[in-house]
């Protein structure tokens, strides 16, 4: 196995990295609860498809990231990990979603729900970014850049399903702002 831990990195970086995975885990396993709770909350069979997918996803992401914070800890080295490793989970989300069909009835508490779960989404990713711009670890800085290119997907998917939500709602309403 390669070693991709820089022997150089003091143990303040590592604590730093380590601090900086657990928080993130944390955060992946509140949102995934965000999803499981929200998940029949919601009327749209379609928006609780991508919940239950996403919930799924984020628990990926937990695992992940304890395998990584737990070989940092004990070893203080990185293991390999393959990157591809929930690229695979984006694309079955949104695929799951698409073969639900198109329901374009949207409850107005699913538009309040959907808006949360992008700014959930929105704020992981902007977490990510400024954690791999303060690591120095190089497999870090590619674990959590990979993370955040994931949780963009995410934002994007309920940014997208929000304006369809919101949109038909406007039509509902036989209203349009624009």
């Amino acid at each position: 196995m390669e070693k991709t831990f820089d022997r150089a990195e003091s143990t303040k970086g590592i604590e730093k990295t380590l601090d900086i995975i657990k928080f993130a885990m944390e955060m992946e396993k509140k949102g995934q609860e965000f999803y499981l709770r929200n998940m029949d909350k919601v009327k749209n069979p379609r928006v609780r498809k991508i919940f239950e997918s996403l919930a799924d996803v984020e628990d990926l992401h937990y695992k992940m990231l304890k395998r990584h914070h737990d070989t940092l800890s004990d070893t203080g080295d990185w293991e390999m990990l393959d990157m591809d490793l929930c690229k695979p989970c984006a694309e079955k989300l949104l695929t799951d979603a698409e073969i639900e069909g198109v329901t374009l009835e949207y409850d107005i508490s699913d538009i309040t729900i959907l808006r949360m779960a992008y700014l959930i989404e929105n704020d992981f990713a902007q977490f990510y970014h400024n954690a791999a711009k303060s690591v120095e670890n190089t497999a870090a800085k590619k674990i959590l850049s990979n993370l955040e290119s994931w949780e963009i997907q995410h934002r994007e998917a309920f940014y997208d399903e929000y304006k369809k939500a919101m949109e038909q709602n406007w039509f509902d309403q036989s209203f349009a702002p624009f």
